[in-house]
């Protein structure tokens, strides 16, 4: 059996080989997870302009809306309001949802990329400590 010295020696300068695989591993990993953070930024990008168009689109139908249907003039104001109030609440809600959609969208950015950073940790940590102090 080898020493401790031998151990931690061989662990340090003795596996360039595993070491060089082990990075092009990790290079690999990370530009998975960066083409996977592309698309979905992508993804929520789309679905965020698609929410605006929506959003455009049900707003000139509740102003057409509101017009028509508020022309007689025997209408009492409060039935008026009523009727005019999805002109005001459709802006509103698409702005509460595009809102959201970015914000998720950040968020799992963030995830993405802490798990990246882990997961350089875990493999480096696996080729310094397990494989080059147990003689693997």
């Amino acid at each position: 059996q080898r020493g401790l010295v031998s151990r931690v020696w061989k662990g340090i300068f003795g596996r360039r080989e595993d070491v060089e695989k082990l990075l092009q591993a990790l290079s690999k990993e990370e530009e998975a997870l960066r083409s996977r953070v592309h698309r979905r930024a992508r993804a929520s990008r789309a679905s965020a302009h698609n929410v605006l168009a929506l959003a455009s689109a049900l707003e000139i139908a509740a102003v057409g809306h509101a017009i028509m249907t508020t022309r007689s003039p025997d209408i009492p104001w409060q039935m008026r309001a009523a009727r005019v109030l999805p002109m005001f609440l459709v802006p509103a809600l698409a702005a509460l949802i595009y809102s959201a959609i970015t914000s998720i969208a950040k968020f799992r950015k963030y995830i993405c990329l802490c798990i990246a950073v882990f997961l350089a940790v875990v493999l480096l940590l696996q080729m310094l400590f397990w494989k080059g102090l147990c003689g693997a």
